[in-house]
This record gives C-alpha cells, sequence and structure tokens, in this order.
C-alpha cells in the first residue's frame, strides 16, 4: 500500500499580509503531489488550520484543498474506524484523508474542533485515541493516531490511550507533539515526550507539530516528521530544506520524498560581531542579503532572516543600529525579518561597578556621620566635642542634649 504523508499547512496562517495565500498555495501542490503518486491513502499528522476557530476564509480553503484528495482517481481501499465503543464504516470520495488536529486546532473537553466539523462533511477522517483499519486486498493497514494535547500533558494522555500494534498490520502511529531529542536547550517550547516513551511494535511513527523534516530508525521502526508545508517561522533547521510531502511503501518499507514545486525559498543567517561599528553591522547585514538573493531559485519573493548578534563599539547602543534603509532597498525583493541582540558594553560596565560599591557599600548613617565631620571643620567647632557622640544623639532624636554639648563646648 502507498501511504501519501504530510503535515502542519496552518490553512489561514499570515491573514492580510503579503503571504496570505501561501498556506492554501503550498498544501494545494503537496495534495496534488500525493494524488499524482497514486497514494491509497493519505495521513495528514495535524495542524491543518492555524487558529482553533478558523476564519470564513480558512474554511473555504479547507474544503478547496481536500477536493483535490475527493476528486482524485478513487482509490480501491476499505477503510473501518475502531473507537471506543464500536466500529463503523468510512466513505469517501477520490483518495482518503485521515487525520490527526494539531495544537493549533485542539479545544477544550466537550468542544469541537475544526476537524471533526470536515469528518461530520465527509471531507476527511479524523482520529484521535482511536484507530483505522485500511484494506486492500489481503493487505491490512493499522492507522492510530492522537491528537496534538498541551505538551505538559502529552506524556501521561500517549500512557492513558497505550496503544497496542495489531499483529499480522503494517501499523502506523501518528502524533502532533514535541520531543525532548529534537528541542534545544534554549528553545521556548517545552516537551514531556521522549523517544523512549513511545509503544513498541510501530512500523512506522509519524509526527507533527516540528517544521522541519527527519527521518529516524529506531529499532525495526522508522520515526518520521513530515515537517510543515509551510515556513511559518524562520529558524535555521527549517531553512536548510524545502518543503514537500513524503510516500512510504508498506510493502518495499521504502520511504520518498517529493519537493513542492513552487514555493518560497527560505534564508537565515546568524552574523556574530565583536566591538563592531554599526555601520559595520549594516553593511554585513545587507551583503548577506543580497548573496541569498542571488541563490534565491524561486521567482517568489524569499524568507530572509538575518540575525546580529555580539557587541558593538564603546559608545555605541542598540538603537544606534537601524534597519530602516536596509528594509527600504530590498522591500520588493524579498520579505525580511531583521533581528539585533547586542550586548550593551556600558551597561554591563556599570553594573560591574555597582556590584563593586555592593561590596564596599558603606551605611547610610556612616555616610552621614563622615559628612557631618567635614562640615565642622569648615566651622569655628572644628574638633570641640565628640562627633560622633553628636551624631548618635541626633540620629536617636535627642536634640535638647546635643544643644547643652553644643554650648558648653563654646565656652570652653
Amino acid at each position: 500500500m502507498r501511504l501519501g504523508i504530510f503535515s502542519d499547512t496552518h490553512l489561514g496562517f499570515s491573514a492580510n499580509s503579503k503571504r496570505s495565500g501561501d498556506a492554501l498555495f503550498n498544501a494545494r501542490q503537496a495534495l496534488e503531489l500525493l494524488a499524482r503518486e497514486e497514494c491509497d491513502c493519505i495521513l495528514m499528522a495535524g495542524d491543518f488550520f492555524n487558529e482553533e476557530i478558523p476564519s470564513q476564509e480558512a474554511w473555504h480553503d479547507a474544503f478547496e484543498l481536500l477536493a483535490v484528495a475527493n476528486s482524485a482517481k478513487k482509490s480501491i481501499v476499505k477503510i473501518s474506524v475502531q473507537g471506543r465503543e464500536k466500529t463503523s464504516e468510512f466513505s469517501f470520495e477520490g483518495v482518503p484523508v485521515i487525520a490527526i488536529h494539531g495544537t493549533h486546532e485542539h479545544r477544550p473537553k466537550g468542544s469541537r474542533n475544526a476537524l471533526e466539523v470536515l469528518q461530520r462533511a465527509g471531507a476527511l477522517l479524523h482520529l484521535h485515541a482511536s484507530k483505522a483499519i485500511v484494506e486492500k486486498g489481503s493487505e491490512r493497514v493499522c492507522v492510530f493516531g492522537l491528537g496534538g494535547v498541551p505538551e505538559k500533558y502529552a506524556k501521561d494522555a500517549l500512557k492513558a490511550w497505550a496503544p497496542k500494534a495489531v499483529e499480522g498490520c503494517f501499523n502506523a502511529l501518528m502524533l502532533h507533539q514535541s520531543f525532548t531529542e529534537f528541542l534545544p536547550f534554549d528553545d521556548e517550547m517545552t516537551a514531556t515526550l521522549s523517544l523512549e516513551d513511545l509503544p513498541k511494535g510501530f512500523d512506522l511513527v509519524i509526527n507533527g507539530h516540528l517544521h522541519w523534516s527527519l527521518e529516524k530508525k529506531l529499532g525495526n521502526s522508522i520515526f518520521l516528521l513530515p515537517g510543515s508545508t509551510l515556513t511559518t517561522q524562520l529558524k535555521s533547521s527549517e531553512c536548510q530544506k524545502p518543503k514537500g510531502v513524503f510516500v512510504f511503501d508498506t510493502l518495499s518499507r521504502s520511504l520518498s520524498f517529493s519537493e513542492i514545486p513552487e514555493q518560497r525559498c527560505s534564508f537565515y543567517a546568524k552574523l556574530k560581531f565583536d566591538n563592531a561599528k554599526p555601520s559595520a553591522v549594516l553593511q554585513k547585514a545587507e551583503e548577506a542579503i543580497a548573496g541569498f538573493l542571488e541563490s534565491n531559485s524561486s521567482a517568489l519573493e524569499p524568507l530572509i532572516r538575518v540575525k546580529c548578534v555580539g557587541s558593538l563599539e564603546k559608545g555605541f547602543s542598540q538603537s544606534d543600529v537601524s534597519f530602516a534603509e536596509i528594509e527600504k532597498k530590498f522591500s520588493a525583493k524579498a520579505l525580511l525579518s531583521l533581528d539585533r541582540s547586542f550586548d550593551d558594553n556600558d551597561f554591563r560596565k556599570t553594573i560591574a561597578e555597582l556590584r563593586e560599591l555592593q561590596a564596599e557599600k558603606k551605611s547610610v548613617s556612616k555616610l552621614g556621620l563622615e559628612i557631618l565631620q567635614k562640615k565642622l571643620l569648615e566651622t569655628s567647632f572644628g574638633n570641640a566635642f565628640d562627633v560622633e557622640k553628636v551624631f548618635e544623639l541626633l540620629d536617636e532624636g535627642k536634640t535638647e542634649e546635643v544643644e547643652r554639648l553644643l554650648k558648653a563646648s563654646l565656652k570652653n
């Protein structure tokens, strides 16, 4: 059996911007690729929509997209859905699409999510803590699906569901979560799931949510990140490979990748500086952008992110690095994201000085005593009385005793 695989189309992404049509444009090409590959079944690993409650425009895009699969040459497979209470047949037109919801579509218990609505309309089959048996002749493929849940509950949710591979079937498991092995230590996302937590006995594990593609052998199983069909965040990991779809042949156990024909190229550069002038920073950033534009192989405006880090020459601050002119120069040629994150040397020096003073700090009382001693030396009192005694009396509010002491010193 030939299984088409894709994920994270994010329909509705970046509405009312230059990229408002990108999600549907890329996703449509993805499904057209899978239809041409004559897939028997298509698996979608979550984040079909970009929003929990899609806009009318996103709904329109969803039905337009799924019409590609529904109007393709009809697959000869038979699908039965095994829920907690009953088994039912899933009727479909064209090539069936089996999907799980992602974290973007996750809704509170008791509320319908967008993929449940699409299933009710007959456009796809939605799985959540359930499985579907896909049959073609004597071959059976069992597809298990667990939709995206908040990361802190992911491990417990998978453990509670505890899916078990079906003997005599090719077993595929679809998830939509983060995994600790694929997140850098400084990533803002969290994960409770590890590859070690995956249930045993599955031939193929497909995980959405992470937007770059990766294939990894886990014993006799294959772990696949299909990646997104759309670049939503310009990160280094996403810019290394083009977007596309996968086809898995269950008989030959082979996995093939097809690139989406027309897509924006994406580029990422992290430029590091040491005591640089703002002019040097701007020059390097402009050179990087120009180089990326020369490498752009698409007719579409590329996505370019340049991140400038390090330190500036003494006397300059981050506000002295303005990308306004660069953005104006390249605005018609690329979709730019320019970041700056410089250490402030003057600020760090000030902090160091404050810490030194803190270590040597004097009490307010001691500073007051020193001031009083200095001022008395400028008067006729000079060293005529015990300054520390006077200061102590003043600190205690005993002004009358201070007055008597001063009068006595004057008489002497």
